[in-house]
């Protein structure tokens, strides 16, 4: 049996009373003589794939032995470079014309991105601006979001969610997930709905688009604007339809770590 685990840097506790569940769980799999693989996060140098056989004499085989191997490889959490070389030649042209221009701000490029992208999303239009945490917050002002207004949005996003929010003046209000999922429940998203709630951002998490259709339906109920956070949802589908066209808005992000 092989069991694959991901998590951050194991605990070490010095007493088994005190040991986190996965640490605890873990031991027991190991202790069974289950053969371990283990993907432990590190913020400093990414992901470490640890790999542990771990078997018990088996009495009817007593040519296997008990034995234990231990091997560590290093994986990068982001390969840029790596990503680079598949489309180093088509962005270094883009570049290279950008310099003849001169058009460093606006300009030709950003207009045929704008285009491009926007018919690649199915929508009517799209404005380029400097970041996923300034789209985010344009959008909100365009909708007359400010000081004394409630934005609804799911607990787990990136801190930038939360900021655009704060930035108009408004209060973030955090709704949690779906048990078994990364977006925001609905069944929850009406309880939080107050006379103060101006909008809903959901946020299309790891790729995954939210339930757009019933969260629209409560929104729309409810008189809300409905702005997708698609910063990690570039080119997913929801019911045929890309994120970026199922709300009254949406905001992307190509900062370069993202899931593009």
């Amino acid at each position: 049996m092989r069991v694959l685990i991901v998590t951050t840097p194991l605990p070490t506790p010095t007493h088994p009373d005190t040991m986190a569940p996965l640490a605890r769980q873990i031991k027991s799999l190991r202790e069974l003589g289950i053969v371990m693989e283990v993907l432990e996060v590190r913020g400093d140098t990414g992901l470490k794939y640890l790999s542990t056989s771990h078997r018990r004499r088996d009495h009817t085989h007593p040519a296997i032995p008990n034995k234990r191997q231990n091997r560590t490889v290093t994986i990068a959490f982001v390969d840029l470079a790596t990503q680079h070389a598949q489309v180093k030649t088509e962005i270094m042209d883009a570049v290279q014309r950008v310099m003849d221009t001169g058009q460093f701000i606006l300009g030709d490029e950003l207009q045929a991105f704008e285009e491009e992208f926007a018919e690649y999303c199915g929508t009517l239009h799209c404005v380029g601006v400097g970041s996923g945490t300034d789209a985010l917050h344009l959008a909100l002002r365009a909708y007359g979001v400010g000081p004394g207004d409630e934005v609804i949005t799911a607990a787990n996003t990136f801190i930038a969610t939360a900021f655009a929010i704060c930035h108009t003046g408004a209060t973030p209000v955090l709704v949690d997930i779906e048990p078994d999922g990364n977006n925001m429940d609905v069944r929850l998203l009406e309880r939080a709905i107050t006379a103060k709630t101006k909008a809903v951002i959901p946020v299309h998490l790891f790729g995954q688009p939210a339930n757009m259709e019933a969260m629209r339906e409560v929104a729309h109920e409810h008189g809300l604007v409905v702005l997708e956070d698609a910063c990690q949802a570039h080119g997913a589908r929801y019911k045929g339809a890309r994120a970026g066209s199922l709300g009254d808005a949406a905001c992307f992000s190509f900062y370069p770590a993202k899931n593009l």
